[in-house]
């Protein structure tokens, strides 16, 4: 459990500098592409196979460096956290519509035990107290 309670904080903690830092309107996929690839170079000893999955020729957000960190943290968390033998990571990124608005949606799926849903609740509800309470100081 603790270790989704960090994978929350830190999520938030990096949403709170890239606030400050500014964003661009940038093209993530090389991005995701250089990261995927340092990610299986430094894990070499583990059975890891990271599947890309889109249609898109270019998915274009507003983000800054950090989305390199995000990127980065969802893939070691689904790798050290993982007892299978092989390590199977599938990445989805599609077009939504939420409320009118052109989005994607990046889904990191593996094959990993995962968090329960119980567990899920409460710890979004804590991360989410404790932003609150941060954001009142």
């Amino acid at each position: 459990m603790r270790e989704g309670q960090d994978l929350v904080s830190n999520i938030r903690k990096l949403s709170q500098i890239s606030e400050k830092m500014g964003f661009n309107k940038i093209d993530v996929l090389p991005i995701l592409i250089k990261v995927i690839d340092y990610i299986k170079n430094t894990f070499k000893l583990k059975s890891i196979q990271i599947n890309l999955k889109h249609e898109l020729r270019k998915v274009e957000i507003l983000a800054n460096e950090l989305i390199i960190d995000i990127f980065e943290n969802l893939l070691i968390n689904a790798i050290l956290h993982n007892k299978q033998n092989t390590i199977e990571i599938n990445i989805k990124i599609t077009e939504v519509k939420i409320e009118e608005k052109d989005m994607y949606k990046f889904q990191f799926l593996d094959n990993g035990i995962g968090i329960k849903d119980d567990l899920k609740e409460k710890i979004f509800l804590r991360e989410q107290i404790k932003h609150k309470e941060i954001m009142e100081d």
